[in-house]
């Protein structure tokens, strides 16, 4: 009986990958020097500011009957949208 829970114990440390000079060795993680953290800076967003074709574009109606979507769709207007400050 000895003898199987032996033979088991040796074969899933060798299939495991694990050896017993693992179990011996010393933590060494806790001697590494930890770099300091960067300090969080805030950058202040813009304030947005009211777009006029934005505000140009008619609001949508609540319905959802063929006809109203049907406007709703065809007075959409995809506004071109400025990505020049994304890399400031």
């Amino acid at each position: 009986m000895y003898k199987k829970i032996a033979i088991i114990g040796i074969s899933a440390l060798l299939l495991g990958g694990c050896t017993l000079t693992d179990l011996f060795k010393t933590n060494t993680a806790v001697n590494d020097v930890a770099s300091p953290m960067p300090a969080a800076t805030t950058t202040p967003a813009p304030s947005p500011s009211e777009d006029p074709e934005l505000k140009a574009i008619p609001s949508t109606t609540p319905a959802n009957d063929d006809k109203s979507l049907e406007t709703d769709i065809n007075s959409t207007t995809i506004l071109k949208e400025d990505f020049s400050n994304l890399n400031k």
